[in-house]
């Protein structure tokens, strides 16, 4: 397997020169060095042998806390770069096992599977409030389209995207929303890729997206909300888990998060 720490000592020490000279300005750490170092540290390579029952929120809760330990950086070096990367590694692992400690104190298979599913299906409300992440995605899915064969148009000019989205997907029993919520869920952050440096690829054929799914794609980017991960996070505030014994809902599951990611 490809050793990711050296790929990316590799690739900071070919980029170091732009790194010192815009170290300090606004948004570059909190945009370019964390994009640079998520496209090295992609989902296939971060703890991939542990936590399947997270498989999503684990990327999720990775690139949360890299983007809160690369934001505090005050040296450019790049020991001290990859030391936080490897800190936000640990600093997941902690978190996951303490989820997997939760999981093992539920009362019943049905409990915990709840939990799993609330867990996977719904860490994009989490992101909703970390803007670095969120442009991370949004970058990597207009380039997906941009880079595509052919290419399409990431945003499409038409007045209602909006009300398009909430339209059922083509031979789809859930709605145009619906179905990107679940693209970006298992595949956020990993619908292009980098050849090298300057080079990036659309993956989109390699995730059996339809043609269907790109429009509804296409629409998410169109639509006229100035944070458009507010529509998201407004459908999953409404998200709940029940069985018999025990309801697990989602202020739970942001309880559960707030205490983690502002504990480190």
């Amino acid at each position: 397997m490809i050793n990711i720490e050296e790929k990316l000592r590799e690739t900071i020490n070919m980029s170091m020169d732009e790194i010192s000279r815009y170290f300090n300005l606004p948004m570059f750490k909190s945009f370019t060095l964390i994009n640079m170092v998520l496209d090295i540290y992609r989902q296939e390579y971060v703890l991939h042998d542990k936590y399947h029952a997270f498989k999503n929120l684990k990327y999720t809760t990775f690139r949360v806390i890299l983007s809160q330990y690369i934001e505090k950086i005050q040296i450019c070096d790049i020991e001290v770069i990859i030391g936080e990367v490897n800190r936000a590694i640990r600093t997941t692992e902690a978190i996951l096992d303490a989820l997997e400690a939760v999981a093992n104190e539920l009362p019943c298979i049905n409990s915990k599977e709840a939990f799993y599913n609330l867990m996977g299906n719904n860490h994009l409300f989490m992101l909703s409030k970390y803007e670095t992440v969120l442009a991370y995605i949004i970058d990597d899915l207009i380039n997906a389209l941009k880079s595509h064969n052919p290419p399409v148009p990431a945003k499409l000019n038409i007045s209602d995207a909006d009300a398009k989205l909430f339209a059922h997907a083509k031979d789809k029993k859930i709605t145009r929303i619906e179905r990107v919520i679940e693209i970006l869920t298992q595949h956020g952050g990993g619908l292009s890729y980098r050849i090298n440096y300057n080079e990036i690829v659309s993956n989109l054929d390699k995730l059996d997206i339809s043609p269907d799914d790109i429009y509804s794609l296409q629409l998410f980017l169109s639509a006229k909300h100035k944070n458009r991960f507010k529509v998201i996070r407004d459908m999953q505030e409404s998200v709940f888990v029940k069985d018999e014994k025990k309801s697990i809902t989602h202020s739970s599951f942001s309880q559960i998060f707030t205490g983690f990611f502002f504990s480190f």
